[in-house]
């Protein structure tokens, strides 16, 4: 069943418990764009004349239909898949969480998948070789166009762990 809440700070429009919105203005549904990051979002006027502002699909059902997101909580898709947004595919998770969702779901972007990532699986294994064999970081870091600190890290293990 299909129920219906006004978008908070935004009394033109009606959310649904399915994730579709409402211009009570109009009483069109209105139009959900895909964001690069795989979000849904839409454009929203506080009242009539003002400028629109986007807003995230899930963060607006959420805010309807599970209450105010608690502090130090992220919006997580229990299924994976951002453009899901009916109310039962959300919950709040803490960040560990929502990244074990997304790890468990194969949408946790690591590694190469992450978009400015300089660096490949194969050059990092490369440069624990190269570490082990007694190779400097900064030398390194020199060798494969990046920061010190990036070698660093992938040296002691805070980044690309899971190598």
């Amino acid at each position: 069943m299909e129920l219906w809440s006004t978008v908070r700070g935004f009394p033109l429009y009606a959310v649904s418990n399915q994730g579709r919105i409402l211009s009570l203005r109009r009483g069109t549904y209105l139009k959900l764009r895909e964001r690069p990051d795989g979000y849904l979002q839409v454009r929203l006027r506080r009242r009539r004349g003002s400028p629109k502002k986007g807003l995230t699909v899930h963060r607006i059902v959420a805010r309807a239909f599970i209450g105010p997101r608690p502090e130090g909580l992220q919006i997580a898709h229990r299924d994976g898949v951002k453009s899901n947004n009916r109310v039962e595919n959300l919950m709040y998770a803490t960040a560990a969480e929502n990244a074990s969702h997304k790890a468990t779901h194969g949408t946790l972007l690591r590694g190469e998948a992450v978009g400015n990532s300089v660096l490949t699986a194969e050059d990092v294994l490369k440069i624990r070789r190269l570490h082990a064999e007694g190779v400097t970081q900064r030398r390194i870091a020199e060798m494969f166009g990046t920061h010190f600190g990036n070698i660093n890290a992938i040296i002691k293990g805070k980044s690309w762990k899971w190598l």
